[in-house]
């Protein structure tokens, strides 16, 4: 839920402030952390399932489940980040040759 609210936060800000901006890079980057944490999040859970399972004699596998939505939209936030950060270079730039 968080991470739906900073995309929330950084689309507006994107709207009204225009994209290539600083905040944008840095609302960016902690979606991607707070995704991140959420994927820990999970691993956690997943194995205090199984050690829970496994002490009450329950027949659950061990399969771990590895939490890739998670890391794969971390990902994607990281990359946007950059690119956005080098807009926000190259405008920069274009301010100073103008």
């Amino acid at each position: 839920m968080t991470a739906l609210i900073l995309i929330n936060i950084t689309v507006h800000r994107a709207r009204h402030r225009g994209p290539f901006t600083a905040g944008t890079v840095t609302l960016l980057r902690l979606t991607a952390v707070v995704l991140l944490t959420g994927a820990a999040a999970d691993l956690v859970a997943e194995n205090a399932r199984i050690a829970l399972s496994e002490r009450l004699g329950g027949g659950s596998t061990n399969l771990l489940g590895y939490p890739v939505g998670w890391v794969f939209g971390a990902f994607i936030c990281f990359v946007v980040a950059e690119m956005i950060k080098r807009g926000v270079l190259l405008s920069r730039e274009l301010e100073a040759v103008i």
